[in-house]
């Protein structure tokens, strides 16, 4: 686990949560996760709406990690996994299949 962050830190991943890239969002909300910033998951499960199957991956993957010790869980994280359970990804859907599989290590 990383050292507490000082203030000009938290200042600065907070704004990058509004970067104009979305894994530069994704990555600042992992770092404030890590600080016990509790309001960064809906920022990544905001990604996993893209229609983007690599950047789905990347927010699935990192949400995963995020999760695992939380009680509470955004609902659009649940809808994906259900969506995914549900009508499964094949051939070359790569990219949800393992979204599917990061969701389901935190819904299972």
């Amino acid at each position: 686990s990383l050292e507490k962050f000082d203030a000009t830190l938290i200042t600065a991943l907070q704004a990058l949560l509004k970067d104009e890239y979305p894994t530069v969002q994704i990555e600042a909300a992992r770092l404030l996760a890590e600080q016990n910033d509790d309001n960064t998951l809906e920022v990544v499960t905001g990604h996993m709406q893209s229609g983007d199957p690599a950047l789905v991956l990347y927010a699935s993957r990192t949400f995963q990690k995020m999760a695992k010790d939380k009680k509470v869980l955004p609902k659009e994280a649940r809808a994906l996994y259900e969506k995914l359970k549900n009508d499964p990804p094949r051939g070359s859907d790569f990219y949800l299949l393992y979204s599917y599989w990061a969701l389901s290590y935190v819904f299972e």
